[in-house]
């Protein structure tokens, strides 16, 4: 571990397990499709990751812990997330979505709520929502 990474802000430490996250979902089918590889790209470069971050994560995902965010916004858009990134290859089975609760649970929902938001945002995907309405709709409720 370099020093720099000793101090990073707990912003960056957000993005970095975020990413970490992104890779997971990506990699659970044990292929990365060119769809996945260029979401990951994008997602990247939106959470102001280095070449050498997403190298860094992806060679070793497990170093890279969690840090959940506070705001309940911030959570319900990294949940979006890790879905847009299941479904990118227009395929998702029982596996992914068994790893998107545990995800959830991560980020901090409770057990029952994160299958009923898994659900509720693939619902919103399958029926052509963006993930600006789906995200609105979530804050909306509860």
């Amino acid at each position: 571990m370099s020093i720099a990474h000793l101090f990073e802000s707990g912003e960056m430490k957000e993005h970095k397990g975020a990413f970490r996250n992104l890779i997971m979902m990506a990699m659970s089918d044990g292929v990365l499709s060119p769809e996945e590889e260029k979401l990951l790209t994008k997602m990247a470069k939106n959470l102001d990751l280095s070449d050498s971050d997403v190298e860094e994560i992806r060679s070793n995902p497990e170093a890279y812990p969690v840090h959940p965010p506070h705001d309940k916004e911030d959570r319900h858009r990294r949940m979006i997330s890790m879905i847009v990134m299941a479904v990118v290859d227009h395929e998702i089975d029982q596996e992914e979505i068994t790893i998107l609760n545990r995800l959830a649970i991560g980020l901090g929902y409770k057990e029952q709520q994160a299958a009923e938001l898994t659900n509720r945002i693939l619902h919103g995907l399958r029926i052509g929502m963006s993930e600006e309405e789906i995200l609105d709709e979530l804050m909306e409720s509860r």
